[in-house]
């Protein structure tokens, strides 16, 4: 799939699940052990969408499902928000239900014929509920479960590091195609910290009027374009590296 594609709403190949019967994923377990889940979050994020959370990790993970033909389920659009409650629109899960909700998914997966389960994430605070695919790992032999952040992907962080652009709510590395609401954005930069969310939501939105974090909030088109390009790049590495360990032992036998 050529680079141009990514920015022309291309929306992946034949391992997208939705595209397939169940026929079709029983044969695919025949031959490829690893599934894609993406865990996103459904709040506010300024003047970007909503489902930023979920829509930037989706696009990402479609696209390199589909150059690496790995299989990719429909993402988990809801996650760890409750931070944002005070924002219309924020949908939040408790912590309880997502760790009921991953486990679940990752059972499931694993009971099919999945051995190698890769979830994307694109909520920070989702991070706290990675420990549970452990817990389901262990339960079923030579198994082994992937947490991955899009925005940890190294050739992700070689960019914003040579740009010198932050990793902030609703910053510039979120400011991606797939999140704009509208060609340019109306929000006002601002200096001030991102505040601490161990207090009440209401409490964050008064002092988080705009509903982003400090430093620039918008890149040019084609760093955009190459932000993305990066982020796809990173992922179809991570999924070839899990084929690859997969064969290994194979190879050594």
């Amino acid at each position: 799939m050529r680079n141009d594609d990514i920015h022309r709403g291309v929306r992946g190949g034949d391992t997208l699940l939705e595209r397939m019967s169940w026929r079709e994923v029983e044969a695919y377990f025949t031959r490829d052990t690893r599934a894609v889940v993406v865990l996103g979050a459904t709040e506010e994020h300024s003047d970007l969408s909503t489902c930023t959370d979920t829509l930037i990790p989706w696009t990402v993970a479609v696209e390199a499902c589909d150059l690496e033909k790995a299989l990719l389920i429909p993402a988990i659009p809801f996650g760890l928000s409750t931070w944002a409650s005070a924002y219309p629109g924020t949908i939040s899960l408790k912590i309880e239900t997502l760790v009921c909700v991953l486990r679940d998914v990752a059972t499931s997966l694993l009971a099919q014929g999945c051995r190698d389960l890769i979830v994307l994430n694109g909520h920070g605070t989702n991070r706290a509920v990675s420990p549970v695919l452990s817990e389901v790992a262990e339960h079923v032999e030579a198994t082994r479960c992937w947490f991955i952040q899009w925005w940890e992907l190294p050739p992700v962080r070689q960019l914003l590091d040579k740009w010198r652009i932050p990793i902030t709510h609703a910053g510039a590395a979120e400011a991606l195609d797939c999140a704009l609401c509208r060609p340019t954005r109306d929000a006002v930069e601002t200096t001030s910290p991102f505040p601490s969310l161990l207090q009440s939501p209401p409490a964050i939105r008064a002092s988080l009027p705009e509903g982003h974090g400090p430093g620039p909030l918008q890149l040019p088109k084609k760093r955009r374009q190459r932000l993305l390009e990066a982020a796809v790049r990173g992922m179809a590495d991570q999924l070839q590296l899990v084929k690859q360990l997969r064969l290994q032992p194979d190879q050594q036998g």
